[in-house]
């Protein structure tokens, strides 16, 4: 559960507060604010690269809607963190509020919207007058693994690591003679 202070609430609840949300994917550091901002993790650099943050519509059921950061990308500026082992990396997704009197950014009541792990990416391209690529970045929700379950693979290696005097696929692993199995209790 995210502990709000008295000031985050109050700006969550203003619906005139400007917002501007600070993305970490990787080591790749960017901020849709007008300049860089220093937080603690790193310096995030003022990029048009972002363009948005679409958080999963919120429901009542227990479901697995993605997380989504869009990027626009025209130069392919991002090409080799696409390639790179973007699956399975991580990101985080700050948001952080102006203060209303001074138009400065309060860097200091900012709180993590999302964490999670990179699970795809979609890229589109529009190929009209300038052409332009917008691209996607789908972070898993954190329930989106809910029922998943480890694999078994029935190999003798397999079995052994999980007990050593366990010789159940012994037998069944070599496969190149006829065999007759007795499975169960004798």
């Amino acid at each position: 559960m995210i502990h709000l202070s008295a000031k985050q609430t109050e700006l969550l609840q203003n619906t005139s507060a400007e917002r501007f949300y600070c993305v970490r994917i990787k080591d790749f550091l960017m901020t849709d604010y007008s300049h860089d901002l220093v937080l603690s993790d790193g310096v995030y650099l003022a990029s048009d690269l972002l363009v948005g943050v679409t958080p999963p519509e919120a429901s009542s059921s227990v479901d697995r809607a993605l997380y989504e950061i869009i990027l626009s990308d025209a130069y392919n500026e991002l090409a080799k963190h696409y390639s790179e082992g973007l699956i399975g990396s991580k990101i985080t997704v700050r948001i952080g509020f102006l203060d209303p009197a001074t138009d400065q950014p309060l860097t200091d009541e900012m709180f993590i919207l999302y964490s999670g792990i990179v699970q795809g990416k979609d890229v589109s391209f529009d190929t009209e007058l300038e052409g332009k690529a917008i691209t996607k970045i789908i972070g898993s929700n954190v329930l989106a693994a809910l029922d998943a379950t480890d694999g078994f693979y029935t190999s003798r290696d397999t079995l052994r690591n999980i007990d050593p005097n366990d010789t159940a696929f012994d037998q069944v692993y070599e496969g190149s003679r006829s065999l007759t199995l007795l499975w169960g209790k004798r």
